[in-house]
């Protein structure tokens, strides 16, 4: 199947910020741009996300731009897509990454969340290269879906355990905020 490719380019200002940033730490910066990659004769795109590699001598820190994936409705609410954030995560297969989903989906429900609220099931329009119309599962996620989620996969995968260490950090710096 052909494809087409559509690159994405960082925000100059984010660049910019960045940069001054880490200058401070003796870090070094490097900016993947991401991409949509669209499947012709398809309704069918897969977008990849922004990565930014921080590192220095001793350690290597990749950062996905998830909001590149965000979207927000018609109510201002911010959302991901979950074939969208299979793709971040580094899955290749929505079988395996729809497993993740559902052990996400039972630590929602056993914290005492609605996980019909976190995990809305959607279905998208396709068109085949031979222009049948058929309809696929996605999920239209929360922020707390998305966090789930990370700390429901396959922690092996270096963008996986990079997404936990995220979390991680931003849970304790809300916390942080909370108290002080």
């Amino acid at each position: 199947m052909k494809t087409t490719i559509e690159n994405l380019k960082f925000p100059c200002e984010f660049k910019k910020k960045l940069k001054m940033k880490v200058s401070f730490g003796n870090l070094n910066v490097q900016f993947i741009n991401g991409r949509i990659i669209k499947f012709n004769k398809t309704n069918l795109s897969i977008m990849e996300p922004h990565k930014i590699i921080i590192s220095n001598n001793k350690a290597i820190l990749i950062a996905l731009l998830y909001e590149d994936i965000k979207h927000i409705d018609e109510n201002g609410y911010e959302y991901w897509l979950a074939r969208e954030l299979m793709i971040a995560l580094e899955y290749s297969k929505w079988e395996n990454f729809h497993k993740v989903i559902k052990n996400a989906m039972v630590a929602c429900e056993n914290s005492n969340y609605n996980i019909n609220y976190c995990f809305p099931e959607v279905r998208k329009s396709i068109i085949s290269g031979k222009g049948k119309e058929s309809y696929i599962i996605d999920y239209k996620l929360n922020r707390y879906a998305c966090y789930l989620i990370v700390q429901n996969a396959d922690p092996r995968k270096e963008v996986v355990a990079l997404g936990q260490t995220y979390f991680a950090v931003q849970t304790i710096n809300k916390l942080l905020n909370v108290l002080l």
